[in-house]
């Protein structure tokens, strides 16, 4: 009977230790999936920062393309004007002038 007695308490020891580590595996699966969640949240919205940010210079780099197209226009406006020798100016600014 006594040895009966000693298997069934070591038995029991280690359903509790299984038990215990079971719970302990439980709570770092919650933790890390918590931390999942937090990183996933964290990353959905970089995503979305950085889709605006790619938006922004699309917008920006078109704005820039239009900018250096009316310079080059004025140049060659400048530049026919300079060759065909000088236009007059209109009256109203040699009237300021004076």
């Amino acid at each position: 009977m006594l040895i009966n007695e000693n298997e069934v308490k070591q038995w029991r020891d280690q359903a509790e230790k299984f038990r215990k580590e079971h719970m302990e595996l439980l709570s770092r699966l919650e933790r890390k999936e918590r931390e999942c969640e937090t990183k996933t949240l964290e990353k959905e919205e970089m995503m979305r920062t950085l889709n605006k940010m790619k938006d922004k210079l699309a917008r920006e780099s078109q704005e820039l393309r239009q900018a250096r197209g009316q310079v080059a226009e004025l140049v060659a406006q400048f530049n026919e004007i300079s060759v065909h020798g000088h236009h007059p100016f209109p009256t109203e600014i040699v009237q300021a002038a004076s």
